[in-house]
């Protein structure tokens, strides 16, 4: 959810139907839109809200990959929350304690909103000192081949994108999410954000049908989705 001014917009997941739906002041929206400087845009999957006020955007995805981007001219020192300030300390406390760069284990769990949908987010527990010595966690037991899906990263479909970015981190925490989760289709947030790294490194990758249905996206009939598309829809002017 985003306030801007009188406004308030949200973007949130349709598990069932496998789209973002946006809002803006609690009426449903369809990109592309515009109103009140508020630009609505979509690929049919992704969808992206643009303040240009204030340079910043936000986009969402069904597979939970959330990209936030903000002007540093407005946001520099300016936020807080799990990320930590925009241009200052990573490792920040809810009290606004600033921590040093190896306590954001510790710190990141303070930020945790308790989501019933999501279990496993429960262990964690705040206010841990820095120099807490935290316990080991016992071996995390995947479904049988579950965690499998991750090694897509290794697929020679990534293999040129992966001689120069680090995917390595990323097969890691698909690993991680799958494991605690029990769910499969947690790595396609983290294939995105593989894709998305490999895109801005100058290479495209179609990776959808790698996993096998686990990650595919619905489009509407007649129509199919293309990982490498680079151009957002136009869009009108709302009344």
């Amino acid at each position: 959810m985003m306030k801007f001014r009188n406004h308030t917009v949200s973007l949130s997941i349709l598990s069932s139907e496998s789209r973002v739906e946006a809002t803006l002041n609690q009426m449903p929206v369809r990109p592309p839109y515009e109103e009140q400087g508020i630009r609505f845009e979509t690929t049919g999957f992704m969808v992206s809200v643009y303040i240009e006020e204030i340079r910043s955007y936000v986009s969402l995805t069904p597979s939970n990959t959330l990209v936030i981007t903000l002007a540093m001219e407005h946001f520099q020192n300016n936020t807080e929350g799990q990320c930590g300030e925009c241009g200052g300390s990573s490792c920040l406390r809810p009290s606004g304690k600033r921590e040093n760069d190896t306590c954001c284990a510790k710190t990141a769990s303070d930020w945790i909103y308790p989501d019933p949908h999501k279990p496993y987010c429960a262990s964690s527990h705040g206010n841990v000192p820095c120099d807490t010595l935290l316990p080991t966690p016992p071996p995390c037991k995947p479904p049988l081949h579950a965690s499998d899906i991750c090694e897509i990263l290794r697929h020679p479909e990534f293999q040129p994108c992966g001689a120069v970015v680090n995917l390595d981190v990323l097969v890691h925490s698909c690993k991680s999410d799958v494991c605690l989760s029990g769910l499969s289709n947690m790595s396609c947030s983290v294939f995105a954000q593989a894709a998305e790294a490999c895109k801005k490194a100058g290479f495209c990758v179609e990776w959808q049908h790698l996993t096998n249905g686990t990650c595919n996206i619905q489009c509407p009939g007649g129509m199919m989705y293309h990982e490498c598309q680079g151009q957002l829809d136009d869009y009108c002017s709302g009344r």
